[in-house]
C-alpha cells in the first residue's frame, strides 16, 4: 500500500507541475520523475528514476538526460546460480546475487497534443550496468 501512494504521490507532483504552465512557452525545462516496474518470471522488480532537460518547438520535443535504477533495497529478491564448467569463485560454487541495475543516457521525446491529452514518446539512448 506504500508504493501505491508513493508512485501516486510522484504522479502527482509531476502532473501538478506540468499543470501550472498558463501559456506554452518556446523554450523551457522539464523534471521528469520516474517509478516503475518489471514483471520476472517469480517476482516484480521495482525501478526508481528521472529525466531532466529542455523543452523546444512550444513544448512540442523534450531533449535531455535520463536515468533509472534497480537498486537492491527495494528488490530483495536473491538468486543463486551456479557458474558454468564447475567454475570455483572465491572458494565457492554457487553465488548469490540480486538483480540490481541501472542506466545513463540521453532522453529525446517527441510530444504529440491532441486536445488536452498530450502523448509523449519517449526514447532513451546510453550505458546500462
Amino acid at each position: 500500500m506504500k508504493k501505491l501512494i508513493f508512485i501516486g504521490l510522484v504522479l502527482l507532483f509531476s502532473n501538478s507541475a506540468d499543470a501550472q504552465e498558463k501559456e506554452p512557452a518556446k523554450l523551457g525545462w522539464f523534471i521528469n520523475p520516474e517509478v516503475g516496474g518489471i514483471f520476472h518470471d517469480d517476482h516484480f522488480g521495482y525501478t526508481l528514476g528521472g529525466a531532466i532537460g529542455m523543452k523546444f518547438f512550444n513544448n512540442h520535443l523534450k531533449f535531455g538526460v535520463q536515468w533509472h535504477g534497480r537498486p537492491g533495497p527495494i528488490n530483495s529478491k536473491e538468486f543463486t546460480i551456479t557458474p558454468s564448467n564447475d567454475q570455483i569463485y572465491k572458494g565457492e560454487g554457487s553465488l548469490t546475487l540480486r538483480a540490481d541495475d541501472g542506466s545513463f543516457g540521453l532522453f529525446i521525446s517527441p510530444v504529440i497534443k491532441i486536445n488536452k491529452i498530450r502523448l509523449e514518446i519517449p526514447l532513451s539512448i546510453g550505458q546500462m550496468g
